[in-house]
Order: C-alpha cells, then sequence, then structure tokens
C-alpha cells in the first residue's frame, strides 16, 4: 500500500467519428495529445505525509485514497477522513486532502494537475464528500478541473463475499448523479480469495443483479450517455467469466456509450495465466480492458509490462471513450 503504481503504457483506438465528441469529456488541455502515455498513480495516500509527498513528486499524476468515517488524531469530532478499515483515525480529513490538492493543482496548467481517486471504503462517508465536492464546483469549477473517480464496491460478489458489502449502490449513483455527475463512476463486486482461484466465478445471476442496479438507476437515455462508468473485476477470478462479463458489457442492457472493465489483483493474489489473460483481452477487447497488477508479466511482450522491483506495474489498454471517463468537469 501506498506504493507508487507506474502505468507504462496507454493505448488508444478510436475511430474519427467519436474524436470531437470524446473530447468534450475532457478540460481542454488536460491531456496534451491523443497519445496518453506513462500516467503514474500513487496508492492509499491516507496520511498529510504521503499526501506531501506526492503532490511534491512530479511523477505521480493521480493520488488514490480511501474513505472511511473516523475521527483526526487531535480531535474527537466525527468526519470523514482518509484511512483504510480497521484503522479509524487518521491526521487527514477529506477536506483537508481536497484542499490540499486543489491548492497544489490551482495555479498549474491543466495538463499538470493530479487527479484523484475515491475509494469509499463505507456508504456514511459518501453524502458528505460528494456535497464538499459539489459546493466547490458550484462556486469556482476550475478548482475542479482534475480527474475524479468515485469507487466502491455495490455488490456481493465471488467466492461468497456476501457479508463485505458497505456502500448502497443505488444511493451511491444517485448521489453521484446529483453531486458531482462528470465524475467517473467505478463500480464493483466484493470478493474473498480462495487459493484456488480456479473455484471462483463472476456468475451470471452476480452480473445480472449488477445490471439490474444499472438499469434502474440510470432510467434516462440522457445520463447513460454522458456516464463514465468502469467495473473493476478481480482478475483471477474475471479469467475464469469471459463468457459472463463478455455478456454483462455486451448483451445484459446496461447501454453504457463505452463500458469498461477494469481487472486488479491484491499483492498476495496468486500470479494470471497469461495465455487465460490474453484470451480476456481478446475476447472483452483489449480497448475496454484495464489491467492494473501488482506484479510484472515478464516476458510476455504483448502486455508491455516492465519489471520494477517493489513497485506495482500496471497496464491500461483503452479507447479515448474510456480515458474520457477519467475526467470529470
Amino acid at each position: 500500500m501506498g506504493e507508487l503504481h507506474i502505468i507504462t503504457k496507454w493505448i488508444f483506438v478510436m475511430s474519427l467519428a467519436m474524436a470531437s465528441s470524446a473530447l468534450d469529456y475532457f478540460p481542454e488541455g488536460y491531456f496534451a495529445s491523443t497519445d496518453v502515455t506513462n500516467v503514474t498513480w500513487a496508492h492509499a495516500v491516507n496520511s498529510k505525509q504521503l499526501l506531501d509527498t506526492n503532490l511534491k513528486d512530479s511523477k505521480v499524476q493521480m493520488l488514490e485514497a480511501d474513505l472511511v468515517m473516523g475521527t483526526l488524531a487531535d480531535s474527537n469530532e466525527t468526519t470523514v477522513i482518509m484511512a483504510h478499515p480497521p484503522t479509524n483515525t487518521s491526521d487527514l480529513s477529506f477536506e483537508m486532502f481536497l484542499n490540499q490538492t486543489m491548492e497544489y493543482n490551482r495555479n498549474l496548467t491543466v495538463e499538470r494537475r493530479k487527479g484523484i481517486k475515491l475509494d469509499f471504503k463505507e456508504f456514511p462517508a459518501v453524502e458528505s464528500s460528494l456535497a464538499l465536492l459539489a459546493r466547490f464546483n458550484e462556486s469556482n469549477p476550475e478548482l475542479l478541473r482534475f480527474p475524479i473517480w468515485i469507487n466502491a464496491d455495490i455488490l456481493p460478489g465471488p467466492v461468497n463475499a456476501s457479508s463485505t458489502v458497505n456502500v448502497n449502490g443505488t444511493l451511491l449513483i444517485q448521489l453521484q448523479k446529483q453531486y458531482l455527475p462528470r465524475s467517473t463512476l467505478s463500480l464493483g463486486w466484493t470478493t474473498r480469495l480462495q487459493d484456488d482461484v480456479k473455484n471462483g466465478s463472476y456468475t451470471r445471476e452476480q452480473v445480472d443483479e449488477m445490471a439490474n442496479l444499472i438499469k434502474a438507476a440510470f432510467t434516462n437515455d440522457t445520463e447513460k450517455a454522458n456516464a463514465q462508468v468502469t467495473f473493476p473485476l478481480r482478475a483471477g477470478i474475471a479469467l475464469n467469466s469471459i463468457t459472463n462479463i463478455k455478456y454483462f458489457l455486451d448483451e445484459a442492457g446496461i447501454n453504457f456509450t463505452s463500458p469498461s472493465v477494469t481487472l486488479w489483483e491484491g499483492a498476495s493474489d496468486p500470479k494470471l495465466n497469461i495465455t487465460e489473460l490474453e484470451q480476456f483481452k481478446e475476447a472483452i477487447h483489449k480497448s475496454r480492458v484495464f489491467l492494473d497488477l501488482p506484479y510484472s508479466l515478464g516476458n510476455d511482450t504483448s502486455a508491455s509490462l516492465a519489471l520494477f522491483p517493489n513497485r506495482f506495474i500496471a497496464l491500461s489498454l483503452v479507447s479515448l471513450s474510456f480515458v474520457m471517463m477519467l475526467i470529470s468537469r
């Protein structure tokens, strides 16, 4: 946790017909060109020291942090803090995190600003955080001209992980649409990894449950057309689920303009089978797959990964229509 994620390559595929509408989704000048490369991440930015360090680090472009209800180290007042459960104290509140990030970004050109990914670990932290973002957006939209991701696990997933859902997905989507609809929604399933990942899969019932939640939450075609959504999947389990994931994206009726998936793994997860990973990318299409792994894929040149000791290595294979989901106005 807290280590730098280095996304070694962003590759996009787009048609000329999509160019103008895609460019409308992110702040003018945020990307110097349509080829975004070497995007870097810092994870678990949950303390003043880590925030200071990563704001000063010119290599870092995106800050990921965890949000829970808790108390600051010098106060008994309960507020939204930056911490990962079971920790419920911190020296950094969300308001402090946001103010310091905005202050850092304030005098920078758009393409040099750092974005944020907010990983909500419990629902009580959601509304006050989004309301704070909305207040800044209303008073001075320029302050929020950088990528903002809203992430949470909102449904039980494999394998029998039903006891760990702490965020109500329907209410999360409603609040995101109310307060900051141009932010990126990252909507996932809880997971519990068994020793043998072959025992787990994203079932048809689980993806249908997500599709039904999405269809109920987005009843307006304009909302769907403007929504920026990705679905994080635990990679070792997702590779067992190609048929159901493809069905989910293409046939389950979610009807987003460019739905994508994010394959992720924890540091202790078994390494992926490269052949199976290539089959997944081919089936789903690499323009819709975001790959985030805590290790190199070795000599697999098709994956375009390099080895960096003690670093999390990430590969993003996305279309420009997915990249536009990174940015909020």
